[in-house]
């Protein structure tokens, strides 16, 4: 099973143990999709977002490489589980690869999404044309998110908009999107100090406020 090893891995990648965590990513990227649908591709995709929120570029950047070669050669047709497919997506635009990261956005259009997979790739696909200067798709997406009302949402379509927001240069917006979704029950996980779409926001004191946990 590979979520093991992705704990173990951003544990390495947090404690700055460099030596383990190659090792440790060279013998992922050689497996094949787990029998719960995890690939390696997304467990190398998670340990480069932790390395850089740790302050490891370099390395994060050979994790990012490694996700993308897992990608490009197993799945190629994008024939995996719509959050890998986002993760390969985070991927492509890591190592600046505007091509793979707009096929992605193509076969999450062409999918039948629900749930949190579809709120997942509509942040992918709002963040991707906010940053290609598509304002009216990225703006739209964000309406479309706030005009939710479908039960069981707990704040993740706040989060989605939050990250399109801070795409389009909206810092505020995004930090009360997210206050609003922690206020509805937006579970607080690792996401909030690794996820590269909250990257222009960590040195905002109230997003920094939002992502100290209260004990």
């Amino acid at each position: 099973l590979l979520l093991p090893r992705a704990w173990e891995l951003a544990a390495l990648a947090g404690r700055g143990r460099m030596g383990a965590l190659r090792r440790e990513l060279a013998a992922v990227e050689r497996l094949a999709v787990d029998p719960w649908g995890v690939t390696p591709g997304e467990v190398m995709a998670e340990t480069a977002m932790e390395l850089d929120a740790h302050g490891h570029p370099r390395e994060a950047r050979d994790a990012w490489a490694g996700a993308v070669r897992w990608f490009r050669t197993r799945a190629p047709d994008g024939g995996i589980s719509p959050r890998a497919l986002v993760l390969a997506g985070e991927a492509y635009r890591a190592t600046g690869d505007s091509e793979g990261a707009g096929r992605v956005v193509e076969l999450l259009r062409e999918r039948t999404l629900s749930g949190i997979t579809r709120l997942d790739a509509d942040a992918f696909m709002g963040r991707m044309a906010a940053e290609r200067g598509d304002a009216g798709t990225a703006d739209s997406l964000v309406s479309a998110l706030l005009a939710r009302r479908d039960p069981y949402l707990f704040g993740i379509h706040l989060q989605a908009a939050a990250m399109i927001q801070a795409a389009r240069g909206r810092p505020d917006d995004a930090v009360a999107y997210l206050a609003r979704g922690f206020d509805a029950g937006l579970p607080f996980g690792s996401w909030v100090h690794r996820h590269p779409a909250l990257a222009p926001l960590r040195e905002l004191p109230a997003f920094r406020r939002l992502a100290v946990p209260v004990t």
